[in-house]
């Protein structure tokens, strides 16, 4: 999905739930803000949005790397790599869950239910 698809779609969501109408202009700065925000505390700290995921940062130390392709380019055959930080996400559960649901097998969508839903067709079924 493009940016300008995102950003259509969010207005339509906010339109659907809450009446409101952003200008791409406005849509765009607030999400430019959500997105910046999201990296400052990052910095500081891991960031936790209930029922969707965590973002956080891990570091990898430094170390010396070796293959066979370095072994021509410097003798010794080893290359230092720099201690790094990256950032990560984690889905919640329920993230998951819903886009697990949402796709069979063959990455076809199919309808939501629940699995008391899907219980109770399965009954409905058995008893005709």
């Amino acid at each position: 999905m493009q940016a300008k698809e995102f950003r259509d779609r969010i207005n339509q969501m906010l339109l659907n739930r809450y009446n409101w109408v952003l200008s791409k202009h406005k849509l765009d700065q607030v999400t430019i803000c959500v997105f910046d925000t999201i990296t400052e505390v990052l910095k500081e700290e891991p960031l936790v949005i209930e029922s969707f995921g965590t973002f956080g940062v891990e570091k990898m130390r430094a170390k010396k790397l070796r293959t066979p392709l370095t072994e021509k380019i410097c003798p010794g055959g080893e290359v230092d790599c720099p201690a790094l930080v990256y950032p990560t996400f984690r889905f919640h559960k329920k993230l998951r869950h819903e886009v697990r649901h949402h796709y069979d097998v063959t990455g076809k969508i199919h309808d939501v239910i629940s699995n008391k839903e899907r219980k109770e067709n399965i009954k409905n079924e058995n008893q005709k």
